[in-house]
């Protein structure tokens, strides 16, 4: 969730590192090192009103659904248009050292 972003115009839309796996019939996020992560399992869903929609593509975003700032999960054809991503990564610093940081 953020309050604004001053760089871009609404409605806001960012993948989110998540997609639809045809083979595995499930969605998945994407992770370091070309590992996938079920979201199967998994209590947290934020899809937007009528989505997941099989019809609309593969990939995930966040997008914003209506004047208010919160984001909502879509899925998209992942190759219609250039979309923001957020992503998250390995945090490192002296207590938790990352090896495969460069």
């Amino acid at each position: 969730m953020f309050k604004d972003d001053y760089r871009m115009e609404q409605p806001y839309m960012y993948h989110i590192g998540l997609s639809y796996d045809e083979e595995k019939k499930g969605y998945f996020w994407e992770q370091p090192y070309g590992k996938k992560l079920p979201i199967e399992g998994s209590d947290f869903r934020k899809w937007n009103k009528g989505f997941p929609n099989s019809e609309m593509g593969k990939c995930v975003i966040a997008a914003q659904a209506s004047s208010s700032f919160d984001l909502g999960w879509q899925n998209v054809d992942c190759s219609e248009k250039s979309i923001r991503y957020m992503c998250q990564t390995e945090s490192c610093d002296t207590e938790n050292y990352c090896e495969n940081v460069e």
